[in-house]
């Protein structure tokens, strides 16, 4: 019986990911400052946590269209399709409607809080948020910095985004044999600490 419980929780955790291909965009951090430019690997992601398929909170949220129009609106991530998805709840002619905005239906999504916006950019199947500013950047499918979010990391200088993997993450701490040996000797390391760890580490 735990044994059976065990094996749900990890599937809860599941992420799939498939159909990679290289994308690139422009970062520009808000209230000005320099443009940067970035490559990323391009993936789709079906991602489940234990509150289920979906933020674990709703955002309020401002998203930018293709067309250049703005959509203020609250919304949950929604992890539930092969695409992540925001829902939008309109009233027209008295009759309450819904419908999904998709990531590849935007140029850009911004999670304002009390003090701050906290802005993602489209991928081909997810929201990717930056989540510090250290020598290597991470990226969360949601505007918050949880370990279990984390998919994504990009070492700076012209390098591209890519999924955070025990082979991506090996690549980049391959110099430094400590954090190696950390990585290749336990199957259930987390990754997302060894780049913390690497950065604190190699801090400029």
């Amino acid at each position: 019986m735990k044994r059976n419980f065990i094996l749900i929780l990890i599937a809860m955790f599941n992420i799939h990911i498939a159909n990679a291909q290289w994308n690139s965009f422009s970062y520009i951090p808000k209230g000005g400052g320099i443009p940067m430019n970035f490559s990323y690997h391009q993936m789709s992601i079906h991602y489940f946590n234990n509150q289920g398929a979906y933020s674990p909170r709703i955002y309020h949220l401002k998203v930018t269209l293709l067309n250049d129009s703005i959509i203020k609106l609250k919304s949950r991530i929604i992890f539930s399709e092969s695409k992540h998805y925001l829902v939008l709840s309109e009233n027209r002619n008295g009759e309450k409607t819904t419908r999904k905005i998709y990531p590849n239906d935007t140029k850009e999504i911004e999670a304002e809080f009390d003090d701050y916006g906290f802005v993602g950019i489209p991928n081909d199947s997810c929201w990717l948020f930056r989540t510090n500013d250290d020598l290597v950047f991470t990226f969360a499918m949601i505007p918050e910095d949880f370990e279990s979010y984390t998919t994504y990391f990009k070492k700076r200088v012209n390098n591209p985004i890519l999924p955070v993997t025990k082979e991506n993450v090996l690549d980049l701490v391959k110099e430094d044999e400590e954090l190696k040996a950390e990585v290749e000797k336990d199957k259930k390391v987390k990754l997302y600490k060894i780049i913390k760890e690497f950065n604190k580490k190699y801090a400029p």
